[in-house]
C-alpha cells in the first residue's frame, strides 16, 4: 500500500476527530507515503509515520504548455492590455475562488494603501464564489479605484493570456493545502506573493528571489511586498525570470514522477 496525500492537518469536524485513530493506523500500516511538500510531511510524521518511508513528489503542472503559451501572449501584451483597458498600469493579479479562506479582503486593504501612493496600479480579480457580492460592496465602500473583476470559466488559453499581461501575482490565502495557481503564475514568469498558509508558497517561493512569503491576514506586510515590486519594476522582471528557473528545476512533471518511482522502488526492494 502506497499512500499519497496533500493533507497538512486532520479534519476539524466531529467525524474527522472520531476517525483520526483509524487514519493514524492507516498511515502507520502503509508501505510508503508520498507527499508534495514539508507541511504534509510534518503532518504525516505527527500521525506516526516513519520518516524513512516518506517520499517527496512535488505537485506539478504542464510547465511547457504554460511557458509556450505565455511567451506567445507576452509578444501581444500591449494589445491584450488595451482590450481590457489596462494599458500601462502595473497589474496585480489574483486567480481563484472568491471565498473567505482565500484572504481577498486582506488583499483589498493592502491595495487600498498602495493605491493612495501609486495611481498606476490595477487589481485584477479572476474568479467567482459566495463572497463575490461582499467583495464588490467592499470595493465600493472603500472607494477603491481600478479594481476589475473577470468571471471564472475561462479556457486554459484565455487564463494563460491573463497571467501573461500581469506584473505581480498574489495568493493571500488563509488556508490552502497546495495552491496550483502559484505553479501557473511562475510558469508565466511572474513574481509571486503568498502566505505561509500555502504549501506551494513554502515550497516554491524563495523569499526575495522570486517573490515574498508573508503572514496570513497581515494586510500591511502584504502591502510592503507589493510596494517593493511596484517601485522596482526591473526587480519584478528579475523575480519573474527566477520563478521560471525554480519551476523548471524543482517542480516539473518529471520531478513528481521521480518521487512516485522512489516510493515504488522502496516498497519492492523491501
Amino acid at each position: 500500500i502506497i499512500y499519497w496525500t496533500e493533507g497538512v492537518k486532520g479534519p476539524r469536524s466531529t467525524s474527522g476527530i472520531l476517525l483520526r485513530p483509524l487514519r493514524s493506523l492507516f498511515v502507520k500500516a502503509s508501505s510508503a507515503i508520498i507527499v508534495p511538500g514539508r507541511l504534509s510531511q510534518k503532518w504525516i510524521l505527527w500521525m506516526g509515520a516513519g520518516k524513512e518511508k516518506i517520499f517527496l513528489a512535488p505537485n506539478a503542472i504542464d510547465n511547457k504548455l504554460f511557458i509556450d503559451l505565455s511567451n506567445k501572449y507576452k509578444l501581444k501584451r500591449k494589445e491584450a492590455r488595451n482590450q481590457l483597458k489596462l494599458e500601462d498600469n502595473v497589474i496585480i493579479l489574483y486567480v481563484g475562488q472568491l471565498i473567505k479562506r482565500k484572504g481577498i479582503e486582506h488583499l483589498l486593504y493592502a491595495y487600498k494603501i498602495l493605491e493612495k501612493e501609486h495611481n498606476n496600479v490595477v487589481l485584477l480579480l479572476v474568479g467567482n464564489g459566495n463572497l463575490e457580492s461582499h467583495i464588490k460592496n467592499l470595493v465600493n465602500s472603500e472607494n477603491l479605484d481600478n479594481v476589475k473583476f473577470i468571471q471564472s470559466g475561462l479556457s486554459l488559453e484565455e487564463l494563460i493570456k491573463i497571467y501573461s499581461i500581469a506584473d505581480i501575482f498574489v495568493l493571500p490565502t488563509l488556508r490552502d493545502v497546495w495552491g496550483f495557481v502559484i505553479n501557473e503564475a511562475m510558469a508565466c514568469g511572474l513574481p509571486v506573493i503568498s502566505t505561509y498558509m500555502s504549501q506551494a508558497a513554502i515550497e516554491m517561493i524563495h523569499n526575495e528571489e522570486n517573490g515574498f512569503i508573508v503572514r496570513e491576514a497581515d494586510s500591511y506586510e502584504l502591502y510592503q511586498s507589493l510596494k517593493y515590486i511596484v517601485i522596482s519594476p526591473e526587480c519584478g522582471i528579475s523575480m519573474g525570470k527566477r520563478s521560471r528557473e525554480i519551476l523548471n528545476h524543482e517542480f516539473s512533471v518529471q520531478n513528481m514522477v521521480d518521487g512516485f518511482l522512489k516510493a515504488i522502488k522502496y516498497c519492492t526492494n523491501s
